[in-house]
């Protein structure tokens, strides 16, 4: 494991293998709810700066994928930890959001009944999980249906890379 100096003084987590191959560019951070790092290049085609994410090249991830930080830390950026998925996927992955009525990810609370409700996305579809008297029972709840979820996907991952 290597660390590659960022702006600000961040660095990103690599491995050792990629170290070389990576320092040949200058990196600094991109801000976007989590922190990442990137590189600018310009496209002599249409002579726009294009963001150059560091995980995208070390993962290879293709177009029409996003690369998924799997512990969550935007600049860790080892070989294992990162995955592709698609965006309904990663979005699975990520952090509560800081304005929600809850602490916990996909509960919320419905204030007709008075009492803490559970949802999940997949497919772009919202999936009710229930109301419950205890906040934490819905996040209960919604933790055992994203992990098997979850699971659904690392299945269809592993037989695409059979």
């Amino acid at each position: 494991m290597k660390k590659i100096p960022l702006t600000k003084g961040y660095e990103a987590i690599v491995d050792d293998d990629d170290y070389d191959f990576l320092m040949q560019w200058k990196w600094h951070i991109l801000e976007k709810g989590s922190i990442y790092a990137m590189r600018n290049s310009i496209n002599l085609g249409d002579g726009k700066r294009h963001h150059i994410l560091m995980h995208r090249v070390i993962n290879e991830t293709q177009k029409g994928f996003e690369t998924d930080h799997i512990n969550g830390e935007g600049l860790d950026n080892r070989k294992s930890n990162l995955r592709a998925v698609t965006k309904s996927e990663n979005q699975r992955n990520r952090r509560p959001n800081k304005n929600c009525s809850s602490k916990y990810k996909g509960v919320s609370w419905h204030k007709q009944h008075q009492k803490w409700y559970a949802t999940i996305q997949i497919n772009k579809k919202r999936i009710f999980l229930g109301l419950f008297e205890d906040e934490l029972e819905a996040s209960f709840v919604y933790n055992k249906r994203e992990k098997k979820e979850i699971k659904k996907i690392e299945r269809k991952i592993n037989v695409r890379n059979d």
